[in-house]
């Protein structure tokens, strides 16, 4: 009989920052996969938030605390090349993407058509989140730190050690600013 060949899935972002959200999609990434690889990206255009170091340090925190511990999880980050070059380089089979709206559908059906340009045997595989994940956001998070009660929202769409270092950061830039 013929074994199955391995499945190995990649999933990525800025993580600028990581949400529940995102670790919900690398969590049912991990389920699927025998082997996953998380990619933070970095975009010389885009002006992050954090740090590529603190992205790193917050991504394998909350990667550590999913229960995922029967997957090899690999984390790397990615700067001027395209995911769909690093994921042929490590043998990946399926890109693992999340849709939370009709405009994430229509941008990740392009990319996954300019993917399959540059490698055909990769698959795209969409996650759909549960109802209560789909409004959140590295984006929505981050418009919301600072405003008054920012933490109690925000609480509901980090990992705790994200909550602290949204709050830090938002410290060192009010004190700047004083």
């Amino acid at each position: 009989m013929k074994k199955k060949p391995k499945t190995i899935c990649m999933v990525g972002g800025s993580f600028d920052p990581i949400t529940v959200g995102h670790a919900h999609l690398i969590q049912q990434a991990a389920r699927m996969a025998d082997e996953l690889h998380v990619v933070i990206g970095v975009n010389p255009a885009k002006k992050y938030l954090f740090s590529e170091a603190e992205r790193l340090a917050l991504v394998h925190h909350v990667v550590g605390d999913l229960d995922i511990h029967d997957t090899p999880v690999h984390i790397h980050f990615l700067k001027n090349r395209l995911l769909i070059q690093l994921a042929t380089e490590v043998g990946v089979t399926h890109l693992v993407r999340g849709i939370r709206s009709t405009e994430d559908f229509t941008y990740e059906t392009q990319m996954a058509l300019l993917n399959r340009k540059f490698n055909p045997v990769i698959q795209t595989l969409y996650i759909v989140p549960p109802p209560e994940l789909s409004e959140v956001s590295s984006s929505t998070v981050k418009g919301l730190v600072g405003l008054e009660g920012w933490q109690g929202f925000v609480s509901q769409y980090v990992h705790p050690k994200v909550l602290d270092a949204l709050a830090r950061t938002h410290l060192n830039s009010h004190s700047k600013e004083a």
